[in-house]
Parts: C-alpha cells; sequence; structure tokens
C-alpha cells in the first residue's frame, strides 16, 4: 500500500470494535472510506485527474489530519468536496476559495487541503514519475503528495510553519515589485523649468 503510514487511522467497523467509539473519536487524525462511484464523478470532471490523489481516495479515503482543538482540523477533500470547491459550485464559492483562485489555474492544479488556519492547498493534476506536486499560493512546498502527507503526519507544526515562511517571503517579493515600480515611474521624469514633469501626466 503506497499510503500505509495513514492506514491505522481509516475508521472500520473493526476499529471501532476494538477501541471503541469514544477512543475512535478522540484520535489526532482519521479518514473515512470513498464511494467508489464518487471517485469515478472526480476523474470523469478533472482529466488529467492526479494520479496519488486518485490513489489516497481509492487507498485511505477523505479525512481529517491534526485535530488541535474540537472541531478545528486540517482537512483533506472528499472527491465531491474537491469537485464543488474547484468549480465553484453553490455555497463552496466562499470569498476564500474565490480568493484563491488567483493563485492557480485550475486546468493545471486542484485544490484539495484546508488547513485549519483556512489556507487552501493545490495538487498538480499533471502527474510526473507517479509523483504530483504540492503548492501553496503558486509556491510549490513538496514534490509529492506522499512527502506533503507524510510530513503532515509525523509533524503538527509543518504546515503552520510553511504558510508562514511562503506568506513572508511572498510579502517580501511584492514589496520589492512595488519598490521596483515606483523606481520606474521615477526614471520617466524629465527635467522642466527647474522642476519635474511626468512624461505621461495621466
Amino acid at each position: 500500500m503506497y499510503f500505509s503510514f495513514l492506514e491505522e487511522y481509516r475508521i472500520t467497523s473493526e476499529l471501532i470494535n476494538e477501541r471503541g467509539a469514544k477512543a475512535v473519536g478522540r484520535l489526532r487524525q482519521y479518514f473515512f472510506e470513498v464511494p467508489e462511484y464518487q471517485i469515478q464523478e472526480a476523474l470523469t470532471t478533472f482529466n488529467p485527474f492526479p494520479e496519488e490523489l486518485k490513489t489516497f481516495y481509492c487507498e485511505i479515503g477523505f479525512g481529517f489530519m491534526h485535530r488541535t482543538k474540537p472541531g478545528q482540523f486540517n482537512s483533506l477533500f472528499d472527491p465531491m468536496t474537491l469537485i464543488y470547491t474547484n468549480n465553484q459550485i453553490n455555497y463552496f464559492a466562499t470569498p476564500e476559495t474565490v480568493a484563491e483562485q488567483k493563485y492557480f489555474e485550475i486546468d493545471k492544479q486542484l485544490l484539495f487541503f484546508k488547513s485549519n488556519s483556512n489556507r487552501y492547498i493545490a495538487i498538480d493534476r499533471n502527474t510526473n514519475h507517479g509523483k504530483n506536486k504540492i503548492y501553496y499560493r503558486g509556491t510549490a512546498i513538496e514534490e509529492s503528495l506522499y512527502d506533503f502527507l507524510k510530513l503532515l503526519s509525523s509533524d503538527s507544526y509543518y504546515l503552520n510553519q510553511v504558510i508562514e515562511i511562503t506568506d513572508y517571503e511572498q510579502a517580501k517579493k511584492t514589496q520589492r515589485m512595488e519598490k521596483e515600480n515606483t523606481k520606474e515611474i521615477q526614471k520617466q521624469k524629465v527635467k522642466y523649468l527647474g522642476g519635474y514633469r511626468l512624461l505621461d501626466p495621466n
């Protein structure tokens, strides 16, 4: 099994019988089986479809990772949420998902994950040597879904650190671009009657 490191968190009747419903409910992360027809609908809706995500749906399902407090999780979408979020259908067309669209192109990437800080993570739709890159706001953060989930599963701080560092670097990049734009405008100034005027006053 490709994602065997998460197999113990799959919610099954055997697991509930073994540990009890309350104990299972206290797990730091857990996943539920995905019906085959939902996987097929996602594959039909998005072509190409990320091979690693397809494998994950088949082997593990969908679910929640690293509960920080009751009701607050990192969420890996089920196929229907994947479809509705990326196609902006009904109440999935939230201000947050609309804002994320400027960072990715649906024909290249899919939003498939939401952090407990309400940040979205995207996966590359094109598969390269069995792997699909993972992105946060246009920046590649991992080479594969496997690496992303492996790190997240073992380190509850991993994703928040990645988000904070990426946000900081993107903010610095924006500041540099704004500074360069200001310099470019200043270069367009010419001397005129002892002062300055813009070549294009508009």
